[in-house]
């Protein structure tokens, strides 16, 4: 997976955290939401509040039936993580639905409570949600672009920026953490109480006697 260090996108501005300086989003169109490169175009789909109260692809199912309809074999997704909590899904179901389509081509972090698109620190509100989205990325082997979209109106933007790109940094150790077998066990089991044993673990171990 991506996401070792961060880096301003000289073409659309974008703080990335890979380490290549320009990435291939050479034609950003903020007005309607496609990210396109010389090969692929990606749509990020959005369920309310922007640019219209109800927007033609407000999840992720309509988003790939979209993709399936019109045929085009370079056409995918970018899902971003607030536009998602905002529809109700659960990212890594969302995630999981695209890459398993091969449709999943573009990843924007940031997070909110799910009524607006605030646009925050990723991890700051749904750090759990954010652990398993980065468990699935990482099991189902994404290595696509992963980028923050942020508006941190009265935080120092480079300093907002600087902290999703840690959280994700720390997603990623943890999720290195699982094991996988052990973790595919307790998914068979439907077990709710060893998942969330797991979890506590996970992150709160080192508290523990």
């Amino acid at each position: 997976m991506r996401g070792k260090s961060a880096a301003r996108c000289s073409a659309c501005g974008t703080v990335r955290t890979d380490t290549t300086i320009r990435c291939r989003l050479i034609t950003p169109t903020p007005q309607d939401g496609w990210r396109t490169d010389s090969e692929n175009a990606a749509r990020a789909y959005r369920t309310k509040k922007f640019p219209r109260n109800h927007c033609f692809l407000p999840n992720v199912w309509a988003a790939l039936t979209l993709i399936a309809e019109s045929g085009a074999k370079n056409m995918g997704v970018t899902i971003d993580v607030g536009h998602s909590l905002e529809a109700y899904e659960n990212v890594s179901e969302a995630a999981c639905a695209a890459m398993s389509r091969g449709r999943l081509f573009h990843f924007h972090m940031n997070d909110n409570w799910r009524l607006w698109d605030d646009d925050m620190i990723a991890g700051s509100v749904h750090t759990i949600e954010f652990i398993e989205l980065f468990y699935w990325l990482r099991k189902l082997g994404y290595s696509g672009y992963i980028s923050t979209d942020q508006y941190p109106y009265r935080e120092n933007s480079r300093d907002a920026v600087a902290q999703t790109v840690k959280w994700m940094q720390t997603f990623e150790k943890i999720t290195e953490r699982i094991d996988s077998q052990q973790m595919q066990e307790i998914l068979d089991r439907n077990d709710a109480v060893a998942s969330n044993e797991l979890l506590r673990r996970l992150m709160f171990g080192w508290l523990e006697p």
